[in-house]
């Protein structure tokens, strides 16, 4: 296998005072989450987003369906968070994750999710 280098950086762009980015990358898990701007809390959605993915990958999940998963269960945090807290209500984010899983015959595999 090819040795990979990586590196992260965000900007807030040109249109918003704050940064509402989250982003991981380690050897296994590369996952950026944007938070919505113009609504409530976009950056606590992707910070859930983020650590909910962190969480789940170092459990050592293998297989694209576990990334879909956490997916779904960061989606879940997020609603449980607006729905427990008013100033919270309407959050969201967007995410793009790169993880590697095993493939067939347990070669190492690309899974690509965007939301």
């Amino acid at each position: 296998m090819s040795a990979v280098r990586w590196g992260v950086c965000s900007d807030a762009g040109q249109l918003r005072t704050g940064n509402e980015d989250h982003v991981h990358a380690d050897e296994r898990l590369f996952v950026v989450a944007d938070g919505m701007g113009g609504h409530l809390a976009g950056e606590v959605a992707s910070e859930l987003t983020v650590t909910r993915l962190i969480e789940s990958w170092s459990a050592a999940p293998l297989a694209v369906d576990d990334l879909t998963r956490a997916i779904d269960r960061a989606n879940q945090d997020i609603c449980d968070a607006a729905n427990d807290d008013p100033s919270k209500r309407g959050m969201g984010t967007t995410v793009t994750a790169v993880a590697l899983i095993d493939g067939p015959a347990d070669e190492p595999h690309l899974a690509i999710a965007n939301v």
